[in-house]
């Protein structure tokens, strides 16, 4: 375990996503063989709880936050924060994976 002392980056960050909404974007680039491209932006509004600084204190000392953008795991201890999302849930994961995949069959002509 670490240090909260030492975690001052991931506890300045969950001190300001405490109790606010914050955005996730992913970017997804599809290129065929023809070099075709087609990109989208898929974008994600969460809304955490207020959060007692104990308990973030004790999430970062669980290790949970260090190999995660933005801190926290939705789908891992750090969905307990969550209050509220507007959007993917799949891509707070990492992947918007819906509309990667309408995106795919699009391309190979699936409606």
């Amino acid at each position: 375990m670490k240090s909260f002392a030492f975690d001052s980056l991931q506890s300045f960050i969950f001190f300001r996503l405490s109790g606010n909404v914050h955005e996730v974007y992913t970017g997804v680039t599809i290129i065929d063989n023809n070099q075709q491209c087609e990109q989208f932006v898929e974008r994600t509004t969460v809304k955490f709880c207020q959060i007692p600084a104990n308990v973030i204190e004790e999430y970062i000392a669980s290790g949970e936050p260090f190999d995660r953008a933005g801190s926290y795991s939705i789908q891992g201890c750090g969905g307990m924060f969550v209050e509220k999302i507007d959007g993917c849930y799949y891509n707070v994961v990492g992947l918007p994976i819906n509309r990667l995949v309408k995106a795919l069959w699009k391309r190979i002509g699936l409606k």
